[in-house]
């Protein structure tokens, strides 16, 4: 240091702990702030939920699940190599809401019939809603498994419904059928397949299936509907199948 400089003055010890525990304070109430806020602000799903809630009915079904089978009467509604797949769970989706998780898993009738493709439930179960119109009309039904807790399959892209909210349904039960090719095209997209989901629970009343953002909201509320197929439709493939279509 050259004559008449002046030495730099260094803060007490005591006084600069003092602002480093400042700063470390002030950055923890800044991130328990924002989980606070985040905690208490509803998101989208819950804030959208209400308007769809007069499409649901209160309904309990009057049998309890004793098989799943496939949406269509393919074949053999036991064996999952009679569908095809179009689009799998979970992938991001650029329609609606942009990023949106993909909740269900979009599939078809292999080989897929010429004109209309009817569905049908996939087990025992209650019409528990209806909701929205062209090109998603969609049907959910409410399942009460053997052990008494519930399931939901949600049944969208129909271009035309069978059932009404309430009525108790089986796997021989046509819930509706798909939308032609030329009717989907008239609509803008291609909508002549099953967007199906498979539900843990239905508090939402629908609006999830277009407002899941991430994956944890994904799990939290959907089932991946292949690996649902795959394990339970193995299981009924050892017993005597049920009708493949409605008497």
């Amino acid at each position: 240091m050259t004559t008449g400089q002046t030495r730099p003055r260094r803060a007490p010890a005591n006084r600069a702990r003092i602002s480093a525990l400042a700063r470390r304070w002030l950055g923890i109430a800044a991130v328990v702030g924002a989980l606070g806020a985040g905690a208490l602000r509803a998101g989208p799903i819950e804030d959208d939920a209400p308007r769809f809630r007069d499409a649901a009915v209160e309904v309990e079904p009057a049998l309890a699940v004793d098989g799943w089978q496939l949406p269509f009467a393919t074949r053999d509604r036991s064996q999952i190599k009679t569908i095809a797949v179009v689009s799998e769970f979970g992938a991001p989706r650029q329609s609606y809401r942009r990023g949106h998780r993909h909740t269900g898993l979009d599939l078809v009738p292999r080989p897929k019939p010429r004109g209309y493709v009817d569905v049908y439930a996939m087990a025992n179960g209650a019409v528990c809603s209806i909701h929205l119109s062209d090109p998603h009309p969609t049907v959910v039904v409410k399942h009460r498994l053997a052990d008494g807790s519930l399931l939901y399959t949600s049944y969208k892209h129909l271009g035309g419904i069978d059932v009404r909210n309430g009525q108790q349904v089986t796997p021989a039960t046509k819930i509706g059928r798909l939308y032609t090719a030329d009717e989907a095209r008239r609509l803008g997209g291609n909508y002549d397949h099953l967007h199906l989901e498979v539900r843990k629970d239905f508090a939402d009343y629908g609006v999830a299936s277009w407002l899941t953002m991430t994956r944890r909201e994904l799990d939290a509320r959907f089932v991946d509907p292949l690996l649902f197929l795959r394990r339970h439709l193995a299981a009924a493939s050892s017993r005597p199948a049920a009708p493949t279509s409605a008497p």
